[in-house]
């Protein structure tokens, strides 16, 4: 007989809750993935989970955002325009207005490329697109230091520059904590324009002011 469907009846569950009880006392934020159905919702938000990473039905996103969980898709998913499994397409989300932010899954250049995606097809403004790639998935997470321009929070800008409507052109500078990394060969520093002031593009998609010598200053 196999025993395999017996050590899932009686372990399943008491590890399930042990893992869910580890997360609460280290104040981990706790995701549950692949949700289907609202019963499956229902069930985590027993365990205390605050995302709902991956749905694979609209139902279950639906349910997860009305109970105020973060629902989180796979930026592959908008790139691809769906999922490679039939599932729920992240842009259907947006569209319905339950797309909290979006995780890089197995791809991390996926997010800034989703970010215009959303824009173009899936009716957020570009500042709402670029928050779904930044401060969305901080929020989820509970890093509530960084995701976007504000006083005292991390100064990590991304300056980007778009070539047409259907991709970025790709970042064009990086700053983390507010130390500018160097750019590429032949692309001006963040905050060089042709003036010798420029604007920093931020993850959260406002932009702040940079000096001459093209540090972004934090705040909105």
């Amino acid at each position: 007989m196999p025993i395999a469907p017996q050590r899932q009846a009686a372990l399943a569950e008491p590890n399930r809750r042990w893992f869910a009880d580890l997360a609460r006392s280290h104040g981990v934020a706790l995701a549950t993935h692949d949700d289907t159905t609202p019963a499956h919702v229902d069930e985590a938000r027993g365990l205390g989970a605050t995302m709902s990473e991956c749905p694979t039905t609209l139902a279950a996103a639906c349910h997860a955002h009305a109970q105020g969980r973060s629902t989180i898709a796979g930026a592959p998913n908008v790139v691809r325009s769906g999922s490679h499994s039939g599932n729920v397409a992240a842009i259907d989300l947006a569209r319905q207005g339950v797309l909290s932010g979006l995780s890089s899954d197995d791809v991390p250049g996926s997010l800034l490329q989703a970010a215009w995606m959303l824009h173009r097809d899936g009716g957020f403004s570009l500042p709402q697109a670029v928050r779904a790639a930044s401060r969305g998935p901080a929020q989820a997470a509970g890093l509530h230091d960084r995701g976007e321009i504000a006083p005292g929070l991390r100064a990590d800008l991304v300056c980007v520059r778009e070539v047409d409507a259907r991709a970025p052109g790709g970042a064009r500078g990086v700053c983390a904590r507010g130390v500018c990394g160097r750019p590429a060969r032949g692309v001006r520093p963040l905050g060089a324009g042709a003036s010798g002031h420029g604007q920093a593009q931020s993850s959260s998609g406002v932009q702040s002011p940079a000096s001459s010598k093209g540090a972004p200053r934090s705040g909105l």
